[in-house]
Protein backbone atom coordinates (compact mmCIF):
# COMPACT_ATOMS: atom_id res chain seq x y z
CA UNK A 1 0.00 0.00 0.00
CA UNK A 2 1.11 3.40 -0.95
CA UNK A 3 1.92 6.19 1.79
CA UNK A 4 -0.90 8.51 1.69
CA UNK A 5 -2.12 11.98 3.94
CA UNK A 6 -4.78 10.67 6.02
CA UNK A 7 -7.74 12.94 6.32
CA UNK A 8 -8.51 14.22 9.83
CA UNK A 9 -12.15 14.27 8.85
CA UNK A 10 -12.44 10.53 7.78
CA UNK A 11 -9.71 8.16 8.13
CA UNK A 12 -10.58 5.90 5.70
CA UNK A 13 -10.29 8.85 2.98
CA UNK A 14 -7.51 10.87 1.48
CA UNK A 15 -6.74 14.63 2.11
CA UNK A 16 -3.62 16.01 0.02
CA UNK A 17 -3.55 19.46 2.34
CA UNK A 18 -3.27 17.14 5.46
CA UNK A 19 0.08 17.10 7.24
CA UNK A 20 0.09 13.73 8.41
CA UNK A 21 1.36 10.47 6.71
CA UNK A 22 0.02 7.01 6.74
CA UNK A 23 2.88 4.44 6.07
CA UNK A 24 0.71 1.47 6.42
CA UNK A 25 2.59 -1.85 7.58
CA UNK A 26 2.87 -4.39 4.68
CA UNK A 27 0.45 -6.74 3.77
CA UNK A 28 0.02 -9.26 1.25
CA UNK A 29 -3.30 -10.36 -1.71
CA UNK A 30 -3.28 -14.04 -1.45
CA UNK A 31 -7.02 -15.59 -3.09
CA UNK A 32 -8.07 -11.74 -2.00
CA UNK A 33 -7.23 -12.39 1.65
CA UNK A 34 -4.70 -9.58 3.22
CA UNK A 35 -2.36 -10.94 5.17
CA UNK A 36 -0.36 -8.72 7.59
CA UNK A 37 4.01 -9.46 6.84
CA UNK A 38 5.29 -6.36 8.40
CA UNK A 39 6.79 -7.92 11.18
CA UNK A 40 6.06 -8.89 15.00
CA UNK A 41 4.65 -11.77 14.58
CA UNK A 42 3.79 -12.02 10.91
CA UNK A 43 7.30 -12.29 10.84
CA UNK A 44 8.31 -14.81 13.13
CA UNK A 45 5.94 -17.13 12.19
CA UNK A 46 5.58 -16.36 8.17
CA UNK A 47 8.17 -18.41 6.04
CA UNK A 48 11.05 -16.19 4.69
CA UNK A 49 10.01 -16.43 0.84
CA UNK A 50 6.39 -15.30 1.96
CA UNK A 51 7.96 -12.24 3.03
CA UNK A 52 10.42 -11.48 0.78
CA UNK A 53 7.43 -11.80 -2.24
CA UNK A 54 5.48 -9.54 -0.40
CA UNK A 55 8.43 -6.70 -0.18
CA UNK A 56 9.05 -7.61 -3.77
CA UNK A 57 5.55 -6.97 -5.24
CA UNK A 58 5.23 -3.56 -2.84
CA UNK A 59 8.66 -2.44 -4.24
CA UNK A 60 7.67 -3.55 -7.86
CA UNK A 61 4.09 -1.57 -7.45
CA UNK A 62 6.47 1.61 -6.43
CA UNK A 63 5.86 1.33 -2.87
CA UNK A 64 7.75 0.89 0.02
CA UNK A 65 6.97 -1.99 2.30
CA UNK A 66 7.23 -1.04 5.37
CA UNK A 67 8.65 -3.98 8.04
CA UNK A 68 8.73 -3.64 11.75
CA UNK A 69 10.33 -6.05 14.69
CA UNK A 70 10.45 -5.12 18.22
CA UNK A 71 14.08 -5.07 19.74
CA UNK A 72 13.22 -8.04 22.15
CA UNK A 73 12.68 -10.32 19.19
CA UNK A 74 16.09 -10.32 18.82
CA UNK A 75 17.02 -11.75 21.92
CA UNK A 76 15.74 -15.81 21.90
CA UNK A 77 16.66 -15.79 25.76
CA UNK A 78 14.09 -13.07 26.23
CA UNK A 79 12.40 -13.84 29.57
CA UNK A 80 8.86 -15.82 29.29
CA UNK A 81 5.92 -14.50 31.16
CA UNK A 82 3.09 -16.88 32.08
CA UNK A 83 0.40 -15.37 29.71
CA UNK A 84 -1.79 -18.52 28.60
CA UNK A 85 -1.25 -20.64 25.28
CA UNK A 86 -2.34 -18.12 22.85
CA UNK A 87 -0.23 -14.83 23.94
CA UNK A 88 2.95 -16.73 24.58
CA UNK A 89 2.73 -18.37 21.16
CA UNK A 90 2.01 -14.84 19.79
CA UNK A 91 4.74 -13.31 21.73
CA UNK A 92 7.19 -15.81 21.62
CA UNK A 93 6.94 -18.56 18.95
CA UNK A 94 10.34 -18.36 17.19
CA UNK A 95 12.17 -15.67 18.53
CA UNK A 96 15.37 -18.17 17.87
CA UNK A 97 14.83 -16.76 14.08
CA UNK A 98 14.09 -13.34 13.86
CA UNK A 99 17.68 -12.52 14.07
CA UNK A 100 18.13 -14.63 10.63
CA UNK A 101 15.38 -13.77 8.66
CA UNK A 102 16.48 -9.83 9.20
CA UNK A 103 19.95 -10.42 8.06
CA UNK A 104 18.46 -11.70 5.31
CA UNK A 105 16.20 -9.54 4.12
CA UNK A 106 18.68 -6.92 5.10
CA UNK A 107 21.07 -8.96 2.62
CA UNK A 108 18.20 -9.17 -0.13
CA UNK A 109 16.76 -5.48 -0.16
CA UNK A 110 17.50 -2.15 0.51
CA UNK A 111 15.86 -0.72 3.62
CA UNK A 112 15.84 3.38 4.85
CA UNK A 113 14.21 5.07 7.04
CA UNK A 114 10.74 6.87 6.92
CA UNK A 115 12.56 10.47 7.17
CA UNK A 116 14.99 9.65 3.99
CA UNK A 117 11.90 7.83 1.61
CA UNK A 118 9.79 10.78 2.37
CA UNK A 119 12.86 13.44 1.46
CA UNK A 120 14.00 11.21 -1.42
CA UNK A 121 10.68 11.47 -2.66
CA UNK A 122 9.41 15.04 -2.02
CA UNK A 123 6.57 14.07 0.17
Amino acid sequence: MRPYRLSYENVGAEDPNAKLWEFSLLVYSLAGIRIPAAGGFYLRLLPLSFISRAIKKANKGGFPAVVFFHNWELDPETPRMNLGFYKSFVTYHNLGGTRRKLESLLSKFKFSSIEDYMEQNKL
